[in-house]
């Protein structure tokens, strides 16, 4: 959908995020989930520090599903290609353990979790998110659908 801000600014929106469109450049506008990090849009934030926050997804898997998304806008996981993403992604995961022993209440260790990212074009947010999903061997049958690693368009989060 192309729309325009103003006069001599075009934007386009896709997948929850706002793109300028008036230069050469792609420059992120409007984010739905820089919005909620921002405390602008409604979400039950689970865990947050400088660098991450956790919230709980709107249509959960299981009993226990948060997405867990960097401060820094990174659009997808096709994004992260250097070793220092590595590091991105095992950040991402151990603060999803946290999230989830902070909404669990006690430490994770007996709690089976399932990390995993949706490959583009699968993914439903140009903002990069990695869910966390706890007791993933209950989810019901669309979740396991969705997020079933041992298809192409999930990829497990290790």
């Amino acid at each position: 959908a192309l729309s325009t801000m103003s006069s001599d600014r075009k934007t386009r929106t896709i997948k929850g995020v706002t793109y300028d469109c008036s230069g050469c450049s792609q420059d992120v506008v409007d984010c739905l989930f820089c919005r909620i990090q921002q405390h602008k849009e409604p979400a039950t934030i689970v865990y947050e520090d400088e660098h991450y926050v956790v919230f709980k997804t709107i249509k959960p898997a299981s009993k226990l599903h948060l997405l867990v998304t960097p401060r820094k806008h990174i659009k997808n996981l096709n994004s992260l290609v250097t070793k220092k993403d590595a590091e991105i992604v095992r950040d991402m995961m151990a603060v999803g353990k946290t999230a989830i022993e902070i909404a669990e209440g006690h430490q994770t260790s007996t709690v089976p979790i399932q990390y995993c990212f949706h490959v583009p074009p699968n993914n439903s947010i140009d903002h990069l998110h990695l869910h966390a999903i706890a007791y993933p061997d209950e989810m019901s049958w669309s979740g396991f659908i969705k997020y079933n690693t041992y298809m192409p368009y999930c990829e497990l989060a290790t």
